[in-house]
């Protein structure tokens, strides 16, 4: 099977934001409600930010 990267666009933005915290979640353990508010707002604002940094792979 051929893959292929192609560039995030802002209709990724959805995505991309579920699986970082979910990559996130899955590896911090514990967490506080107050933390885990602190890291979903942080995500939340950068991630459409750095989108030109974000590759789909299809």
């Amino acid at each position: 099977m051929k893959y292929n990267l192609i560039d995030a666009t802002d209709k990724d933005i959805d995505i991309l934001i579920k699986y970082k915290l979910v990559n996130i979640f899955d590896y911090a353990n514990g967490l506080s409600k107050e933390e885990t508010e602190k890291i979903k707002k942080y995500v939340n604002s950068h991630i459409p930010k750095q989108l030109n940094n974000y590759k789909i792979i299809i």
